[in-house]
Formats: structure tokens, sequence, C-alpha cells
């Protein structure tokens, strides 16, 4: 099984990297591994925000998320704090690491320091089974399943508001398939739920992405399962460490 790099080598080449970056004016290691309580553990991202002198060039360029190593999955996202635009970078490394950049413009240090206390978004958590139940099925799996819906309706059907008429639209294998991908709150089923999951989003997404014209990407699913079987595979005395019940 591969080993997951300590928390002080990732930090130590974080800082590393930072100091030979003249547009990087600051790291700030925020959340659950910058708290002295211990909640942090070997599953814990690295949320990192970096203060740049030309935030421009970091949401045009993308060589620099490569810099800590060669990442297999990735996912942005652009915002606003006090006015001033953010750009969000997650990464999800060869070795696993997962690192959540937030890109500010380093102006963004002095408007937060003129404020009483600090924005929320410097201690926010998210938690793996709202993560499986929500923003995996619920927002992204639901949207493939009303593709395939409409997709099989010659886009003459509407699936209704939230999937609202999918079990009626649904092809009864695929709504007993997602149906079983809800579960309790035990470990053990969450993880059958997720690999289930996984296994409905690779079926739909193939159909859905033939039917238009779009390869599946094989190669990154092959990565990011792989990555999912090693957390899974984390021996007990880990599993107790993240306060979760055994199986």
């Amino acid at each position: 099984m591969q080993r997951f790099p300590s928390e002080p080598s990732v930090l130590e080449k974080l800082k590393v990297w930072g100091r030979t970056q003249s547009a990087v004016r600051a790291l700030i290691l925020t959340s659950s591994r910058a708290r002295n309580d211990g909640v942090a553990d070997v599953l814990s991202d690295y949320d990192l925000v970096l203060a740049v002198t030309d935030l421009g060039r970091f949401e045009k360029e993308d060589a620099w998320i490569s810099d800590y190593g060669r990442p297999i999955v990735r996912w942005d996202d652009q915002s606003t704090l006090y006015g001033l635009t953010t750009l969000f970078r997650g990464i999800i490394y060869e070795d696993y690491v997962k690192i959540d950049y937030s890109v500010w413009p380093d102006t963004m240090l002095d408007r937060i320091s003129a404020e009483p206390q600090l924005p929320d978004c410097l201690d926010v958590l998210v938690f793996a089974k709202f993560s499986l139940d929500y923003q995996i099925k619920l927002e992204v799996m639901r949207r493939v399943l009303e593709w395939h819906i409409e997709i099989e309706h010659d886009w003459r059907t509407r699936p209704g508001v939230h999937g609202r008429n999918i079990s009626r639209l649904l092809p009864p294998d695929l709504w007993e398939r997602w149906s079983g991908t809800y579960v309790g709150s035990e470990l053990e089923e969450n993880w059958v739920a997720l690999f289930r999951s996984v296994e409905l989003f690779r079926r739909v997404a193939t159909e859905v992405g033939a039917a238009l014209g779009y390869t599946y990407p094989t190669k990154l699913d092959d990565e990011v399962t792989d990555y999912l079987k090693a957390l899974r595979s984390l021996p007990a005395e880990t599993r107790d460490a993240l306060g979760a019940p055994r199986p």
C-alpha cells in the first residue's frame, strides 16, 4: 500500500516552494491542520492560502500547480471576498496528498487585518458524508442521470426540479442502483455506498458521453479509484484516529 507523506515533509516542501516564488507574498495554512487541538489526521486536506502580487498570472497559468508533484485530479472555482476576486484550485496529487489552494491578491491581507475578526472561510471543514450524499450524489450524479433521461427521450422530457421525477423516468435497474447508494451512518456501509456511486457514475457518464461525442476519461477514473481504495485500506488504528466507528 502506498504510504502517505508525513505532514512535516509536505509542509517543508511547500515552504521551500513558496520561498522560490517572487509573486507569493505569504503562505497561510488554515483549517484543521492549523489547529492545535489534534483534530487533523492523515486524511485531512492541506488548506493553503496563497497571497500573490499577480492574481491574473495564477489564473491563466497552470504550471505552478504541478510544482508540488503530478496532479491526478483537480477542480477550480472563483469567488469574491470583501469585494476582491479569489481563486480556488483543489488538487489531489500522485502521492495522495490533497491540497486546497485559495489564491488571493496580496491586498486581501491588508483588508482582513482591518476587520475585527477573521472571515469564516479561514475555518471551514467539509465532512465525508456531506460530500458523498450532497456533493457527489445530489449535485453531480443527479445531473448526469438527468442528462441520461433527456437523451433517452430525445431531449423532450424534463426530470423536474432537483430530480423530482427521476424515480419515474429512470430505467428500473439504474433507479435500483442509485437507491443503493443511500445508506445510514455506519462506516463500512458508507464505503460500500461510495464505490457503488463510483460504479454508477462510470456507467452513466460513459453512456452520456458517448451520446454527446465525448470519451470517458478512463485513466483518470482508474487513478482516483486507486486513491479511494488506498484510503479504504488504511489500517484499523488509523480509522480509529479519524473518530469513525470500526466496521
